[in-house]
């Protein structure tokens, strides 16, 4: 993992003490989350230098996803079950995320959060993970799909639009790029050609940052999402 102010790039994993690291996301004061695969998958925030270890829902694991500008942090912990769980850590506690299902044996994964303190992700539903949000107060609700099983939600920005990738009902369509907003899923079509926009998502550009990138999908107007060609940049944590 690495950060860099543009001109000096600095090696977090050096102050976390691994060669195997991973930086998820920023906020605008500079604090940084992500994930020490050489701690045994532990979560860290890095802050000015400083390295801060995330405790877990109560398993051996946990990955940090997304930061806001308060310094809320999400992402996905085991819990006693070693059942992956969307967690919100504020105010120095870390909290389980609500799930659709209601299940113990349930997972969710918790992708990013806007400064609202609105939350996107997956949860498990009645057969399959569907893209969901949690409002500040951490309500759930499940944002649906293009008529398949599944979807996902990747990033959601201050006004509240959610972006991700939806299955269609065809299954030989694959997958669809997305942005929700207002309760309304708007399909943001592809390049040409028949499928959907691929499984490795979109890229979401939020300030200065990056999300996701993947292929085939296209930018819409109003919104701070853009795509870029290439494979999927992060490996693929629990919860999906």
């Amino acid at each position: 993992a690495f950060s860099t102010d543009g001109v000096t790039m600095t090696n977090i994993g050096t102050v976390l003490g691994t060669t195997r690291s991973i930086a998820n996301d920023i906020n605008n004061s500079g604090q940084i989350v992500g994930i020490d695969f050489g701690d045994g998958s532990g979560s860290f925030l890095y802050v000015n230098g400083v390295v801060t270890r995330l405790p877990t829902l109560g398993g051996p694991h946990t990955w940090a996803s997304g930061i806001n500008d308060q310094g809320w942090i999400v992402g996905v912990s085991e819990d006693l079950r070693q059942k992956a769980q969307g967690f919100i850590y504020k105010n120095g506690t870390m909290s389980q995320l609500e799930n659709l299902s209601g299940r113990l044996d349930a997972t969710s994964n918790a992708r990013a959060i806007n400064n609202n303190g609105v939350v996107v992700g997956t949860s498990l539903g009645t057969a399959d993970s569907v893209a969901v949000k949690w409002s500040s107060s951490g309500a759930i609700t499940p944002l649906g799909t293009f008529g398949g099983s599944s979807s996902t939600a990747e990033a959601v920005n201050d006004a509240g639009q959610i972006v991700g990738y939806a299955d269609y009902a065809n299954p030989l369509m694959g997958h669809g790029a997305f942005v929700w907003q207002n309760g309304v899923m708007t399909d943001l079509g592809n390049l040409g050609g028949t499928g959907g926009a691929g499984r490795a998502g979109v890229a979401v550009v939020r300030r200065w940052r990056w999300r996701r990138c993947g292929r085939g999908s296209r930018p819409i107007a109003g919104v701070d999402v853009r795509t870029v060609r290439g494979e999927r940049a992060l490996p693929r944590r629990p919860g999906r």
